[in-house]
């Protein structure tokens, strides 16, 4: 009995640690232009991924958009707009993503 108990004491802390983390992620969707090829997608995806912060990055050359999750605090919208400028990409303004 001890040992699923302090099984199920553990579940609770991770379920707890889950739920802080989500609380303070957001996710943004940011309009990119200029992206021509796969590559361009990469070199966004990559550079973005690399920011202290940033949890995930899916970038799509058919929609021509960044969709960033990232933990508040650690960086903002306007650091990953400036991010993407900085590659020679025209970043749109963040629009946050429905749930």
């Amino acid at each position: 009995m001890t040992l699923s108990y302090r099984q199920a004491l553990k579940g609770e802390e991770k379920t707890t640690s889950q739920q802080s983390l989500q609380g303070t992620a957001k996710t943004v969707i940011i309009p990119v232009k200029g992206m021509s090829c796969s590559a361009c997608q990469a070199n966004v995806k990559q550079n973005v991924a690399s920011l202290q912060g940033v949890q995930d990055v899916t970038v799509s050359l058919e929609k021509r958009e960044a969709k960033v999750t990232y933990t508040q605090g650690k960086v903002s919208p306007e650091q990953l707009v400036k991010t993407i400028n900085e590659l020679g990409y025209q970043a749109g303004k963040p629009v946050e993503a429905k749930k």
